[in-house]
C-alpha cells in the first residue's frame, strides 16, 4: 500500500523585502510548500481574498500599511489561519502588540530554517 501523498501547505509571505520574500519562497517550495508573496499589506488582503493559506508570514515593520494593521484585516479574512510574525528590528512592543492579538509566533531575521520550518509545522498543526 503507497503512503498517502500529503497535499501541499499554502505559505503566504509578507514582506517588503522581495529578495527575502524570494529566498524564503525558494526554501518552502524545497520543503514541498506552496508558497506566494505579497510585497506590501494591501497586496496581502487582496491575495488573502483570493486564496486559502495554511500559514502566514508576516512582517512587522512595513512602508504603508504596518504588521499589526495587516494582522488585524488578514484575521478578518480568515480568523482561523495562523500568522507567524517576523522582523528584523527590535520592536518589542509590536511583537507585544501582535502577540496579544493572537498570532501564532515571533520570528526574528535573519531565520534559523530549523526554527522557522518547525514553527510552520507547529502553526499547521504537523
Amino acid at each position: 500500500m503507497k503512503p498517502s501523498k500529503e497535499k501541499k501547505r499554502k505559505v503566504l509571505i509578507v514582506d517588503d523585502n522581495r529578495d527575502l520574500c524570494e529566498m524564503l519562497k525558494d526554501v518552502l517550495e524545497m520543503e514541498n510548500f506552496k508558497v506566494d508573496f505579497a510585497l506590501n499589506g494591501a497586496q496581502a488582503v487582496q491575495l488573502m481574498r483570493a486564496m486559502k493559506f495554511d500559514v502566514v508570514l508576516l512582517d512587522i515593520k512595513m512602508p504603508g500599511m504596518d504588521g499589526i494593521q495587516t494582522y488585524e484585516k488578514l484575521k478578518a479574512l480568515a480568523p482561523n489561519v495562523p500568522v507567524i510574525m517576523i522582523t528584523a528590528y527590535a520592536v518589542e512592543e509590536l511583537i507585544k502588540e501582535a502577540m496579544n492579538l493572537g498570532a501564532f509566533a515571533a520570528l526574528k531575521k535573519p531565520f534559523d530554517f530549523e526554527e522557522l520550518l518547525e514553527t510552520i509545522d507547529k502553526a499547521t498543526g504537523r
